[in-house]
């Protein structure tokens, strides 16, 4: 058999895979602002993927705020890159982390 191609681990590659490997177990964070300034702190368990222009990790309080507040507030378009759906829930997913 004859090796057309081998990968050498370049430094770069290195150093992303040993911070991967170093953050493993750390606890991700709620990103969600705080009305005191700052960022929640709570743990995060969810992804709040809105179709692609911006993604958010919440804590279990955070997710259902934003989906209530969504729900009463939003419509089925984003004013960042254009898109329009049938419906809201058309336009974001939550995903268990």
């Amino acid at each position: 058999m004859t090796r057309t191609h081998e990968h050498r681990p370049t430094p770069v590659d290195r150093t992303a895979f040993d911070a991967v490997i170093a953050g493993w177990f750390e606890t991700l964070h709620c990103e969600a602002a705080r009305k005191q300034g700052g960022s929640c702190r709570r743990p995060a368990h969810w992804l709040l993927n809105l179709h692609g222009c911006e993604r958010v990790l919440l804590c279990g309080q955070h997710v259902r705020a934003w989906e209530r507040d969504a729900h009463a507030t939003m419509g089925p378009f984003c004013d960042r890159c254009g898109g329009a759906w049938a419906t809201l829930a058309d336009a974001y997913s939550v995903t268990p982390l």
